[in-house]
């Protein structure tokens, strides 16, 4: 593990337990194809209430895929998360996944430790859209995604108690000037145009917990830079890493809000790159 994980892992003094030893140890055996490792601040007012750390890798190769396993398999969970049938799941997700991303969650506040494990598919095939997505996720929208976006089928799989299931679309790119794309978001996500920032994505959660728009941090984009000082303020582990900030995800109804970047998000997670 970098440097940098090991001094904010005590700063933040995250209790030891299971899950983190078992998120580490996937880190280290997933060193080589690694493509980012990521800090996450979860603020809600004035309380940080969770720190989370993300690696994002290839496991496109069955050691890969072993990996993944061995890590669910660890601290008490299937391999296979997604409620669906195991032939579907090979076929539509680990056959076709691209990327992974395994991060740890451990709430300052919450206490709650957890694993968060997704499968990262560029393009929604119909197949992929009907028998994977719409039945677990009755809140999707019926209309299948237009273009090529990443999707992510995630589980989050707790120390104790049983996953929760989340679905992630992300466009970015040349996808974004696309007529169909654009209204697909403006119009069937009701996410309001926000045309200057590189990679546009949103979650859609299990009930009760608040869908996300993630936004990818582009040069020159002073409106949000301003609200992301301004949260940044609370934690001073954060401040000191503002050039590293890569991404923010706050509220949908914070956005669909008049002049939502001159006002602060009642909640907020920011992420940042950690040097290798």
């Amino acid at each position: 593990m970098s440097w940098e994980y090991q001094f904010l892992k005590r700063q933040l003094k995250l209790p030891d337990n299971r899950v983190l030893r078992a998120f580490e140890d996937y880190c280290v055996g997933s060193w080589q194809t690694l493509q980012r490792l990521e800090w996450s601040v979860k603020v809600r007012g004035d309380r940080t209430i969770d720190d989370r750390f993300v690696h994002v890798c290839r496991i496109t190769s069955p050691a890969g895929h072993e990996r993944v396993r061995h890590l669910l398999q660890t601290i008490g969970h299937e391999p296979r998360f997604w409620p669906i049938d195991s032939k579907t799941w090979e076929q539509q997700v680990l056959q076709k996944c691209t990327d992974a991303v395994v991060g740890y969650a451990g709430g300052q506040e919450r206490g709650i430790a957890a694993l968060k494990v997704y499968y990262g598919i560029v393009g929604c095939p119909r197949d992929l859209f009907e028998r994977c997505i719409r039945p677990v996720m009755p809140d999707f929208p019926d209309a299948r995604p237009p273009g090529t976006p990443i999707v992510g089928i995630c589980g989050i799989m707790p120390l104790d108690g049983a996953p929760k299931f989340r679905v992630y679309l992300f466009y970015q790119g040349l996808e974004l000037s696309r007529r169909d794309v654009r209204d697909y978001l403006c119009r069937t996500l009701q996410i309001p145009t926000l045309p200057q920032h590189p990679r546009i994505g949103v979650s859609w959660k299990e009930e009760g917990a608040e869908d996300l728009v993630y936004l990818k941090l582009a040069p020159g984009r002073a409106a949000i830079r301003s609200t992301l000082t301004r949260i940044s303020a609370r934690q001073p582990l954060l401040a000191q890493r503002g050039g590293q900030i890569t991404w923010c995800a706050l509220p949908l109804t914070h956005l669909r809000q008049p002049s939502p970047f001159e006002r602060l998000p009642s909640e907020a997670t920011v992420y940042v790159d950690l040097p290798r």
